[in-house]
């Protein structure tokens, strides 16, 4: 399975990406910013988008609605800004950093429903 990161932190990306690796990701892309996700999603191929809502370049609640203009795909903000995601975005999966591996498992498997690992 893939899943494109939204997080422009190097190590809170590399956290996630070994947490979906223990989940049964084999591949994980990693981008920054915004228009970066957006491009990449673009391509196609993702069983799963986990956003940052803060971005050095735009945020991950732009990147997300945008993405999923595209096509449907599980999504799970993990986010400092959890506060501010649940107001744009009330109905969202969320998982506060820092992150809690079983929070974040939780997240995941919601909301990939059908597809859960």
């Amino acid at each position: 399975m893939r899943a494109l990161i939204i997080e422009d932190d190097g190590l809170a990306a590399m956290l996630v990406a070994d947490l979906l690796g223990e989940l049964g990701f084999d591949e994980t892309i990693v981008v920054p910013t915004a228009d970066e996700a957006v491009a990449e999603a673009a391509r196609g191929g993702f069983h799963l988008v986990t956003a940052d809502f803060r971005l050095k370049r735009g945020n991950g609640v732009d990147a997300a609605r945008r993405i999923l203009a595209g096509g449907a795909v599980p999504l799970v903000f993990v986010t400092a800004s959890a506060t501010e995601v649940e107001q744009l975005w009330p109905e969202a999966a969320i998982v506060g950093k820092p992150i809690h591996t079983a929070a974040f498992r939780a997240a995941v498997r919601k909301a990939m429903g059908a597809q859960a690992l």
